[in-house]
């Protein structure tokens, strides 16, 4: 029960001995505050000059440790939270809390502990997501029981993707649906009514999303002539506007417009361009904020009738 620290002082304090470890457990109600008591006295030492048979005694000072981060409640006034959750795209064409059906930008969610260093328990976070069915969107890794995340043992950080999955119903033209990934932000965190899992009560973290459909660039021709087609030329060159029919895609769109002699000739929708041989050809190369590269369409278009 007793470790000595009489000789040379091995503890590097100047108490002369140390208890051995105690742990003690007891019963309590979470989310409620909790009050400890603990006790300790000096001891008086009866000691006797043994030249003067004179009292000596003296008064051991004594002490409690406790070892760090065993006594902690992280949902106490002044302290963090135990763990935080936050969420970003993996497309950084997009904001943050932009995501697109079929996967073009999906979010990253980063969970992680607020007190690295201390992986005795896995934590388990539950969540929501307001505004969404539970088949319109993946997470990955799998959650536990479909409702909760977890930081397992030995992480300080841990990270999941999620995806909305294209449900064929469309939202625009009247805009992105608007979704709320909800969640715990401590273990207290819980809902007040129904009991866990039910309702949102309780789900206090909140990311919000806005979920846009994906229809791809379609590629297309069209042939461009005199307007109307009763006005022809002879020996002179025509000045046309060319205009984009493409459809699909997430804006902002970008355009660059290349002739298979001059080069590029064009950026935006519309271009102008001076044709001197019969027939022409523009080429167009389109792209959107979820392709990149872009996808190719091809536009034609007639000058001179002779």
């Amino acid at each position: 029960m007793y470790i000595s620290n009489s000789l040379d002082r091995p503890l590097w304090t100047e108490l002369d001995g140390l208890t051995i470890p105690f742990e003690i457990f007891t019963w309590v109600t979470p989310c409620q505050e909790i009050f400890f008591k603990i006790g300790v006295a000096d001891n008086y030492i009866y000691m006797e000059n043994p030249e003067t048979n004179e009292p000596i005694g003296a008064y051991i000072n004594s002490a409690i440790f406790l070892k760090a981060g065993s006594l902690i409640s992280c949902t106490q006034k002044g302290y963090a939270p135990e763990w935080t959750v936050s969420g970003e795209t993996d497309n950084a064409n997009f904001d943050n809390d932009e995501v697109v059906e079929g996967g073009c930008s999906s979010i990253i969610l980063t969970l992680e502990r607020n007190i690295p260093g201390f992986y005795e328990d896995t934590l388990f976070i539950g969540f929501k997501i307001q505004g969404a069915s539970p088949g319109e969107y993946t997470i990955t890794p799998e959650p536990f029981n479909d409702s909760t995340l977890v930081i397992l043992t030995e992480n300080d950080t841990y990270t999941y993707l999620l995806e909305a999955i294209d449900d064929g119903i469309p939202e625009n033209p009247s805009g992105p649906e608007q979704w709320n990934f909800r969640y715990q932000q401590d273990p207290c965190d819980l809902p007040n009514l129904g009991g866990f899992g039910t309702g949102f009560e309780g789900y206090s973290g909140i990311i919000p999303l806005r979920v846009y459909d994906y229809q791809p660039i379609s590629s297309a021709n069209k042939t461009y002539g005199p307007i109307p087609q009763s006005i022809y030329t002879c020996g002179n060159d025509v000045t046309v506007t060319v205009t984009d029919i493409t459809a699909g895609g997430i804006p902002p769109l970008n355009y660059l417009w290349a002739h298979p002699v001059s080069g590029a000739i064009g950026i935006g929708a519309d271009f102008t361009f001076t044709l001197s041989g019969s027939p022409d050809l523009a080429y167009c190369t389109i792209s959107d904020r979820c392709t990149g590269t872009g996808s190719n369409a091809t536009k034609r278009h007639h000058h001179r009738l002779q």
